[in-house]
């Protein structure tokens, strides 16, 4: 069965040096997988999903993705001077390429879309929105295996902290019932 550990296993396995592959960007360390299991119990005991939006699970998952590539800081520096030369009336959409980068874009007045040298989009540019950032699929795949250690420690969480819960209220309604014969004992002989 494959699960969430085994899945981290595997990539880490096979791309064991500690800089991110270029072919995928994903390395995930053992400290990395402690450190998200931790946040995952933490989150679990104060029963909130991922921390929220600035969550240290965010932190913990942006902070992998700023060392994949592609590096979108140098990709707007590349591109931004070509978008904010294109006149504000001009309709036709032009095609820079970046040679030594291998980036390209479509662009038109007040819109780009920049691809990686696999054709996938990273980065849209829109006058109304500013930049906006685009998951590649290695990201989305260190998502899924981040997300997948995290959901496994915050169920086995959960799951401990149920059991603690019931043995707690267990123990208290036997209490309670041993208090309430000891009461009836005494308030009968009296």
């Amino acid at each position: 069965m494959v699960t969430p550990r085994t899945m981290a296993f595997a990539i880490n396995n096979a791309f064991a040096t500690k800089t991110p592959s270029k072919s995928t960007g994903i390395n995930i360390s053992d400290e990395t997988i402690e450190r998200l299991q931790s946040v995952a119990r933490a989150d679990a005991a104060k029963n909130v999903w991922k921390g929220g939006a600035d969550g240290d699970y965010v932190k913990i998952r942006d902070e992998l993705r700023s060392t994949m590539p592609p590096d979108r800081g140098a990709v707007r520096k590349i591109f931004s001077p070509v978008l904010f030369s294109i006149p504000s009336n001009s309709v036709n959409w032009i095609f820079p390429f970046h040679k030594a980068s291998g980036y390209n874009a479509r662009m038109q007045s007040g819109h780009a879309e920049i691809f990686d040298a696999h054709g996938n989009e990273i980065l849209r540019y829109s006058s109304a929105t500013g930049w906006v950032e685009i998951w590649s699929p290695a990201e989305m795949a260190l998502d899924k295996v981040l997300g997948a250690i995290y959901l496994e420690e915050w169920r086995n969480a959960k799951s401990e902290l149920t059991n603690v819960s019931t043995s707690l209220t267990a123990n208290y309604s036997s209490q309670a019932e041993f208090c309430d014969a000891s009461i009836a004992t005494f308030s009968t002989g009296a």
